[in-house]
């Protein structure tokens, strides 16, 4: 009888619990996987074992509409082989994904940031003004962004594969590129007519050059007046493997936008 009256006691309360998040969405989920002891094997193989350490580990908590999410962020610090210090951030607050997918996103996030990096050091150097740090700024953009499965997209091998995944300790930097459907987008300005002219022409073949494969390229620049900072004059380009459009400058986003579409026409073309 007690027993009976504990289980419509504890059903009244879990349809009454049920009802209230209904009608407030209160409540919360916390997430449990512990990543950093799930993916051991494969921080070993594409870090190098011996090679990376825990640098912090946070509880974290995230609310939508009363909805408290409860989730861990973890982040790894390596030294890759060029002897660049840098860290792989990762949390278990998968949303519907899959572990492997989302922790393949943080995996695949961390390889565009180290190949933006690569290719800013490389390149901005050659277009800076009379010995000064160069005004061009780099940023690794992604459309479409992979995420539906836990796969190179270049050679179908899994991310995450502690034998043949994604190695950030030795990054190919054209793997981006040619797997993943990123696209740099360049910024910058200049005082120097010359070497704006100078950039316009020859930005895209640099970085093409670098990374030694196609790449989808937006470039944005301007020229201005060194006594005023007035723009004097400004260039917008969009590079893709088979399309190169010059954009007029009056409005950015929309060029970008109109970039954007050649990226989809070209990746998501419609059905006939």
């Amino acid at each position: 009888m007690n027993t009976v009256k504990v289980f419509g006691k504890a059903a009244l309360c879990v349809t009454a619990a049920l009802a209230l998040l209904l009608v407030t969405g209160c409540g919360s989920k916390t997430y449990t996987a512990d990543y950093l002891k799930k993916y051991t094997a494969f921080l070993d193989y594409s870090l190098g074992k011996g090679n990376w350490t825990l640098a912090d580990s946070q509880k974290e908590k995230v609310v939508f509409a009363d909805f408290t999410y409860n989730y861990t962020w973890w982040i790894v610090e390596y030294v890759d082989a060029e002897g660049v210090r840098r860290t792989l951030g990762f949390n278990n607050y998968t949303g519907s994904n899959s572990d492997d997918i989302h922790f393949s996103n943080a995996v695949i996030k961390a390889a565009a940031e180290t190949s933006r990096d690569r290719i800013e050091k490389q390149i901005a150097p050659k277009f800076s003004e009379n010995g000064t740090e160069s005004n061009l700024v780099f940023n690794i953009s992604n459309y479409p962004l992979f995420q539906d499965k836990n796969s190179d997209l270049s050679n179908s091998k899994p991310v995450v594969s502690a034998n043949d995944g994604l190695k950030l300790y030795d990054l190919d930097t054209a793997w981006i590129f040619a797997g993943h459907r990123f696209y740099l987008e360049v910024t910058g300005s200049f005082v120097d007519e010359e070497l704006y002219n100078q950039a316009v022409s020859s930005l895209y073949s640099e970085i093409r050059s670098f990374v030694k494969a196609d790449a989808d390229v937006f470039i944005d620049l301007v020229l201005v007046d060194k006594n005023t900072g007035a723009v004097v004059q400004s260039s917008q380009v969009g590079h893709t493997e088979n399309v190169i459009a010059t954009y007029a400058p009056e409005d950015r986003e929309k060029n970008k936008q109109a970039f954007e579409d050649l990226l989809r026409e070209r990746y998501f073309p419609k059905p006939a």
